[in-house]
């Protein structure tokens, strides 16, 4: 899903340009409006900016429609997943090397069918997401159900790739939030 939020700021406005992928498994439902998911800017998968300086939403709309034609292939998403920088032309909500970025990665490659990526990042970002349970139960009284069953499945989607357990790491992703998701503590 494609999603447009404008920002006003002196000079111009700022388009902000989010994809938002159905596929991934979602900690916390995201907003809808007339039964159709509307999510924030913040709750895209990919995030980009366009800025319409003095007003000319014109040459905005054209970069806009550029963006997208760009990021529209999973393909070129997934490409730059693995090997790009993040920019103010395209980000995703976790540096890569943390749990968010693996689950980006993992369900990517799992749509796109590419087996061994999928396996290793869904296999990555599935353990450091049961470690990251694994403490909050432990420091936190009021056990959230839910945490529990989106996490068991990342394991059952991260099983049906073949990984179980993360593949030769020595460090767990740092601690992040999954996307959708109340900061970690």
């Amino acid at each position: 899903m494609e999603v447009v939020h404008c920002k006003a700021h002196s000079g111009g406005l700022t388009l902000e340009l989010g994809l938002w992928f159905r596929f991934l498994p979602r900690r916390a439902p995201v907003a809808e409006r007339g039964g159709r998911p509307r999510p924030a800017a913040q709750a895209c998968d990919v995030v980009g900016n366009v800025h319409a300086w003095d007003g000319d939403l014109r040459v905005a709309g054209e970069k806009a429609e550029a963006w997208f034609a760009r990021w529209r292939p999973l393909t070129a998403v997934l490409r730059w997943l693995l090997v790009g920088s993040p920019s103010d032309v395209v980000h995703t909500q976790g540096p890569r090397g943390s749990a968010t970025h693996a689950l980006l990665t993992g369900y990517v490659a799992m749509h796109l069918d590419e087996t061994a990526v999928a396996r290793r990042h869904l296999g990555l970002a599935a353990a450091s997401y049961r470690e990251q349970f694994a403490e909050r139960s432990r420091t936190v009284r009021d056990d959230d159900p839910g945490w529990d069953e989106w996490v068991a499945r990342l394991e059952a989607d991260a099983a049906l790739t073949g990984a179980t357990t993360r593949p030769g790491a020595s460090a767990s992703p740092p601690d992040q939030s999954p996307p959708g998701a109340p900061p970690v503590r």
